[in-house]
């Protein structure tokens, strides 16, 4: 069964960073030192077209160094500490699965930095299009919290 990964951020100027997220060689859901920044404004088109393109390069079969994936944030954005990073920062998990479409997941931060599931999700056919998909991953932003 196919399945593609993002983790998508949001700062409080709405600037959005798409990580797309593989495995690393423990089989652990790890960030790749790739990103997509999404700068306002924006359209839900724009934001859905950027995030197929994220979930596209999520899909290799070669294993991400867990390295990577600390640095991929720092690299990003020049700022070392994933802490300070996530500071006022939104992030909602996307999934597609072949057989389920997508899934986006809510997040909360909590006081030391990390992000925890709020249990809340959106979901959309695998058929959806892009606008669709751009305004689900924006609907579900509000849903999380930092």
């Amino acid at each position: 069964m196919k399945m593609y990964r993002a983790s998508v951020f949001k700062d409080e100027h709405d600037t959005i960073l798409m990580f797309p997220v593989g495995r690393d060689e423990n089989g652990i859901p790890t960030m790749m030192n790739q990103h997509i920044k999404v700068d306002p404004p924006y359209t839900a088109k724009d934001v859905g077209e950027n995030l197929l393109h994220c979930l596209e390069m999520s899909g290799t079969d070669q294993p991400v160094s867990s390295e990577e994936g600390k640095r991929s944030f720092a690299d990003a954005t020049g700022i070392k500490s994933f802490k300070k990073f996530s500071q006022n920062r939104l992030l909602v998990n996307v999934v597609w699965l072949e057989d389920r479409g997508y899934i986006f997941s809510a997040n909360k931060r909590d006081t030391k930095g990390a992000y925890l599931g709020t249990g809340k999700e959106n979901n959309l056919d695998s058929g959806a299009g892009a606008e669709a998909i751009g305004e689900m991953l924006l609907e579900t932003f509000k849903l999380s919290s930092c």
